[in-house]
């Protein structure tokens, strides 16, 4: 219990008076969020005792406005505030708010199903010891940070720690949501006026799962509310995990967020090698039932689907429901007939080879250097010469261009190509080697 000093209050209005002169001071919707919850207990001399509905509530008043309500109950005579959690609000506390953060997600992703390899070791075994709730994670920490390319499992590695908590520790609450639904709440309880339940109910989880963060940028209200409930979790230490496609120094939100996401551990997930590509098609094939899958056939969909383990699985279960809708058995020649729309839109290997020799050649750089992460003036300007070419010349994404210069990320790309663009409309001479190196792509 929590304690004031200042000196009289005798009588209901007393009280009512102390809260008016908080709403006139912070507002309307400070009053309607915090202030208007609080009751009158009773009055014994100099003592003022006030219910807060929830202990949530109750910390919050503490710790953001009891210096403010000291100067006013000093007006009138008040010695001594306790604030204490009202017992009838306290002990009905399941129902509504427990059903509110029950988890969503998809149950088929389980550590079990989960395909481990060099690209996302790190990252699951992170994961896993996150979803250990019997012990402290020493080696890891409370807070994990999961950064990966679209496609490569972060989703399924956050579902997979509800789901084995969910298994394992039925007592403890665990909350998985896409920054989407989590905007998409806030703003719901605003509109409804019920702001303070929502935060309740997050407040009062165990383990935080927080999915595609990046989708947070830009939206200046949910990052504020994002940024509160990250630093109440942090501050009781709840686990917490994050994903998101980029790095948290590169997301576009406020300086203390972003440091306090960089004391996360940070684990990045790499796109999949075609070793891992080709764990994932058997391990697939085999919840899928497809156990005369021939192998001539993983090895034709791991080689011509290279930019995420989602691209991959799309491509099995296009071949697979063929077969099935079909009754005809699965070969390579089945997968390059059914699949042929989708390879004829991907840009062959012998052509990025192409625009890599190119630009390699006409820059006098080696490819060594250019995938590196060198940051010299000349290894950067090829780079941007690449991302802008491929951008012309093929379908690739954003995240297949980077994998040309070294793994680099969208947002880098994106930058690259901006920053050549801006380079090729004031520089006549860059212009021409443009034009030279592209009409020799295009004739290869």
């Amino acid at each position: 219990m929590s304690t004031l000093s200042a000196e009289k209050c005798s009588t209901t209005a007393d009280f009512e008076t102390i809260v008016h002169e908080l709403r006139e001071k912070y507002g309307q919707a400070v009053y309607e969020n915090w202030f208007s919850k609080l009751s009158l207990d009773y009055m014994n001399g100099e003592t003022l005792s006030i219910f807060a509905p929830t202990k949530f509530v109750r910390e919050w008043i503490i710790t953001n406005y009891f210096s403010e309500m000291k100067k006013i109950g000093e007006k009138y005579g008040v010695k001594k505030i306790d604030i204490s959690i009202s017992k009838q609000i306290n002990t009905t506390r399941s129902g509504s708010i427990e059903a509110d953060i029950t988890p969503q997600f998809d149950s088929s992703f389980t550590f079990a199903n989960f395909v481990e390899g060099n690209q996302n070791r790190v990252a699951r075994i992170a994961a896993l010891s996150i979803s250990d709730l019997s012990k402290t994670n020493v080696e890891f920490g409370n807070w994990l940070y999961i950064q990966g390319d679209v496609g490569v499992g972060k989703t399924h590695l956050l579902q997979a720690i509800a789901s084995k908590i969910k298994q394992d520790y039925r007592a403890h609450k665990v909350y998985y949501v896409s920054a989407e639904n989590f905007a998409q709440n806030y703003v719901a309880s605003v509109r409804n006026n019920d702001l303070i339940r929502f935060r309740e109910n997050i407040g009062s989880i165990d383990v935080f799962l927080f999915d595609d963060i990046q989708f947070t940028c830009g939206k200046v209200s949910t990052q504020k509310e994002f940024a509160r409930t990250l630093n109440i979790l942090m501050e009781s230490n709840k686990r917490i995990v994050i994903a998101s496609d980029r790095s948290p120094y590169s997301l576009e939100i406020d300086t203390r967020t972003k440091s306090r996401l960089s004391s996360f551990m940070i684990a990045e997930m790499q796109r999949p090698g075609i070793q891992l590509r080709k764990e994932i098609i058997r391990k697939k094939i085999s919840i899928m039932g497809q156990h005369d899958f021939p192998e001539d056939a993983i090895s034709f969909l791991a080689e011509n689907f290279t930019s995420s383990a989602r691209e991959v699985e799309g491509a099995l279960r296009r071949t697979v429901t063929f077969c099935n809708l079909n009754n005809i058995q699965a070969t390579k020649k089945v997968c390059g007939d059914v699949l042929q729309s989708s390879l004829r839109d991907k840009v062959s290997l012998s052509s990025t080879n192409n625009i890599i020799n190119a630009v390699s050649s006409m820059c006098g750089i080696s490819q060594e250097d250019i995938k590196s992460k060198k940051r010299l003036k000349n290894i950067v300007k090829a780079r941007q010469f690449i991302c802008y070419l491929a951008k012309e010349l093929t379908k690739l994404s954003f995240q297949e261009i980077g994998a040309l210069i070294g793994g680099k990320n969208h947002a880098t790309v994106l930058y690259s190509i901006k920053i050549f663009e801006e380079k090729i409309k004031n520089d006549p001479d860059l212009s021409r080697d443009l034009l030279e190196v592209k009409n020799k792509i295009i004739a290869l």
